[in-house]
């Protein structure tokens, strides 16, 4: 019996093949997202709760990794198949395409020593081959399907599934495994080397000869990339040679030499360069079997590049690698082509199992896909799927959600912008309203509430540490809030015309979180689309008396004002908001900097001297002046 490599005539057991690798499973419905955690640090399980009172928690608050190591321990101590069910269904539905949770499941029902649910284990893999990036997965899929069609006699089937497996990960470093035993199962039951010696007429000659081509493709095929086994399959190579025959074993080891060396020693290269930097263990566990779920990035009160994280920058440095075709595939070939845009999808699965919840790797792998032509998409799947299911991981990216309402908005589809626009907005007030809570609550009830809120034993030995780091991540909320308001009302007036802008303006007033920089934008875009510098103007008063007392609001307005040259307006404003007693000269010395710059670069010389005697009068109290100090002089001194 024999199977050639290109041959993929009928079906793929347990596969939908028309998904590939955009086949989402259906998710759970996304919970409200919980208070942001400081760490990654654990947090303690509860030996009282009950299964149902555990499965509760985890679906309002599902990344405490401990809590699900809890839940699962309970399930499989029950022997209850219905909870065991339960229990990784719902892992699975919010930590999609988990190697070892999908593996320990279905081991329940493909134990060998016990019953074998057949329909049960189907619909599993069915479910799940498509998107996996696992060998060990795929190692457990293989040996299922071969305990089924082989007592079938249905040995086709059984090619079909390993070709379909090496499709998906037969890149992986790790899969050399798999590579060996397809050769194996091509060799048959009955291997060459015993065929000869035995004389065994149980095959033909012609059979064999069949048999030896194939073995030789799939021996090019796996020396070609850079597998942990890549010397034990040169080695097992060599000697299958010396099998077939010693009279021709020379003659073909060095035709595979000088046609496939560089390609093999490209391979072994890499797979040390990967070694020595550190890669190989980034890329896979030390135990493989391990339950190990991906962690989040640590929440910061300021906006920072992602690529300080350790783990995240490792994998964009490999992905960056990756990118630059290290194994030399011929890309003017189909074939070649062919070969390095499944590797890249197979490294790209990795990836967002590892940093799920690292919106700037989805968004790597959507641009890297999108950027593909069409003949290049095998799938013929919309790459805006990626986005979705990155948004599904990441509900409050403002980057993915940004870049999947654009993509909508190239197509002309105007209802899914509203809809991607209104979502985020919806999840980010839900987490403000969240915050906003616990920030409120008395110090004792924040320590009794730890466990929901997050945070770790340590940080609730000083709770001024992460009350005021929950502000500063309050703040930037509010603040990218303000900005999804801004691309929203663009949206509108792109669309349609600024009177739908302004609607949505009015939209973002009833907001109770909304940041000073929507009025600015609403403004600024009849001043600069208009020429509407009244309405403008209006806007501005109408911001004024939401944030009387910020000084980044009114410093933006006195700069308004100042471009259309409204000195007088200008001035009555200033003088209107230093004299309120809630503005502290702390918090007032950028509008006090500000309006002095302007009187010393604008003003008369008699002007710029009384500034500058106010704000000496004011930030030097107690400090002698001998005279009124000049401009130069105040930048020198920094007052």
């Amino acid at each position: 019996m024999s199977y050639r490599s290109n041959d993929h005539a009928g079906a793929i057991p347990y596969a939908v093949r028309s998904g590939d690798l955009f086949t989402r499973p259906a998710l759970a419905p996304q919970p409200t997202p919980p208070l942001p955690r400081l760490y990654n640090e654990p947090t303690w399980p509860d030996p009282h709760l009950s299964f149902g009172e555990l499965t509760n928690i985890l679906k309002k608050d599902p990344y405490s990794h401990e809590k699900w190591h809890q839940l699962l321990d309970m399930a499989e101590n029950s022997g209850d198949i219905h909870k065991i069910r339960e229990a990784y269904e719902l892992l699975l539905s919010f930590y999609p395409n988990t190697a070892a949770a999908q593996i320990k499941y279905i081991q329940h029902y493909t134990n060998d020593g016990g019953s074998l649910d057949l329909n049960a284990t189907q619909a599993l893999f069915k479910q799940w081959m498509n998107n996996s990036a696992s060998v060990e997965l795929f190692k457990l899929y293989l040996h299922h399907i071969k305990y089924v069609f082989t007592r079938r006699c249905d040995v086709q089937t059984v090619h079909r599934a390993y070709e379909f497996a090496l499709d998906c990960i037969g890149h992986d470093k790790d899969a050399g495994e798999v590579w060996l035993d397809y050769i194996n199962f091509i060799d048959g039951p009955i291997p060459l080397r015993d065929w000869r010696k035995s004389g065994s007429r149980s095959i033909t000659a012609k059979e064999a000869v069949v048999r030896i081509n194939d073995m030789r493709r799939l021996y090019r095929r796996a020396l070609q990339i850079p597998l942990v086994l890549l010397d034990t399959i040169w080695d097992a190579y060599c000697e299958f040679e010396n099998t077939v025959s010693t009279q021709t074993a020379d003659m073909m080891i060095t035709s595979m030499q000088n046609e496939h060396e560089p390609s093999y020693t490209i391979a072994r290269q890499q797979l040390r360069f990967l070694d020595v930097v550190g890669f190989l263990q980034q890329l896979s566990p030390v135990q493989p079997a391990a339950l190990e779920l991906p962690t989040r990035p640590r929440p910061s009160s300021s906006f920072q590049d992602e690529n300080s994280d350790s783990l995240c920058h490792r994998w964009l440095c490999y992905l960056n690698w990756e990118e630059g075709n290290p194994l030399l595939f011929d890309l003017k070939t189909m074939e070649g082509e062919k070969e390095f845009v499944r590797r890249m999808k197979g490294v790209y699965k990795k990836a967002v199992l590892k940093l799920r919840f690292y919106e700037v790797i989805w968004y790597r792998w959507f641009v890297w896909y999108n950027e593909l032509k069409g003949d290049k998409q095998s799938d013929k799947h919309n790459p805006l799927t990626i986005l979705q299911t990155g948004i599904e991981a990441n509900p409050t990216s403002l980057l993915l959600n940004f870049v999947l309402a654009e993509q909508y908005e190239i197509q002309q589809n105007h209802e899914e912008v509203h809809r991607v626009y209104t979502a985020l907005i919806a999840v980010l007030q839900k987490e403000l309203d969240g915050i906003e809570r616990h920030l409120s609550q008395p110090s004792a009830n924040k320590t009794e509430d730890a466990s929901s809120t997050s945070f770790s034993h340590e940080d609730m030995s000083n709770q001024e540490g992460p009350s005021e780091t929950l502000r500063g991540i309050f703040q930037k909320r509010i603040e990218e809030l303000g900005s999804v308001w801004c691309e929203y009302m663009t949206f509108a007036r792109r669309s349609r015309d600024q009177v739908a802008s302004r609607e949505i303006f009015a939209q973002a007033r009833k907001s109770k979180h909304l940041d000073w920089r929507v009025f600015d934008y609403a403004a600024m875009t009849e001043y600069h689309l208009s020429k509407a510098a009244k309405i403008a103007t209006k806007i501005y008063d109408l911001g004024l008396k939401r944030y009387p007392t910020d000084a980044g609001f009114i410093c933006q307005y006195l700069h308004f004002l100042v471009i259309i040259n409204d000195e007088s307006n200008a001035r009555l404003l200033f003088e209107k908001v230093i004299a309120n007693p809630t503005l502290t000269p702390e918090k007032a010395r950028h509008i006090w900097d500000k309006w002095c710059s302007f009187e010393c670069n604008f003003g008369d010389l008699a002007s710029s001297h009384k500034m500058q005697k106010r704000m000496l009068e004011i930030y030097t109290a107690g400090k002698r002046s001998l005279r009124p100090l000049d401009n130069g002089l105040i930048r020198l001194l920094g007052i």
